[in-house]
């Protein structure tokens, strides 16, 4: 089984956020979490997207002027976002797209310099991105060095909630898809 590096370095995992592959279910959830982001809208200032490929959440963030950082552990989607910066005559300093691993959190926040008030900032894991993690207590160690607000979106881990999943994935090509339960 290929590391989650290796797998989303890969053009087989550009598939996991292609509509075409998306259950209903899938549609849902993530009208869901967009929903939560706009309820926490006035309390933002500066979104950075953990897991963010070429900027999911970028264009909600131009929406609703803010500040906007892309983190993502694969250099073509950084480049591919910061190629849509530039080709949508967007700010740099303010819509910008940082090379990075959620293990990694507090010292890509400080490489970003972030000048937002703390408060006013949101990590986002959206997608089950933590679900890809391999070392979640280095997530979390990072997140309690940050001293950031962090929001992390994550799937139900009901039998139909998993049976959902196991479509999605077939649906981008998955094969030979196991469940492994642990704690």
């Amino acid at each position: 089984m290929p590391s989650a590096r290796g797998f989303f370095e890969s053009s087989a995992s550009d598939r996991l956020m292609d509509p075409a592959c998306f259950p209903q279910e899938i549609r849902t959830f993530l009208r869901q979490e967009q929903r939560i982001l706009d309820a926490l809208e006035d309390s933002v200032d500066l979104l950075i997207e953990v897991g963010c490929m070429n900027g999911r959440y970028l264009d909600w963030a131009v929406e609703k002027a803010k500040e906007y950082i892309g983190v993502d552990m694969i250099v073509r989607h950084i480049q591919a976002g910061q190629r849509v910066v530039v080709e949508r005559g967007l700010a740099a300093e303010t819509h910008r797209f940082i090379l990075g691993d959620a293990e990694e959190i507090a010292q890509v926040i400080n490489s970003a310099q972030v000048h937002i008030q703390r408060e006013r900032c949101l990590i986002l894991f959206p997608f089950n991105i933590l679900g890809a993690v391999s070392n979640v207590e280095r997530v979390i160690d990072g997140l309690r060095q940050s001293q950031l607000p962090f929001l992390s979106s994550s799937y139900q881990t009901t039998s139909y909630a998993t049976a959902c999943r196991f479509e999605y994935y077939r649906r981008c090509g998955g094969r030979d898809i196991r469940e492994v339960s642990d704690e």
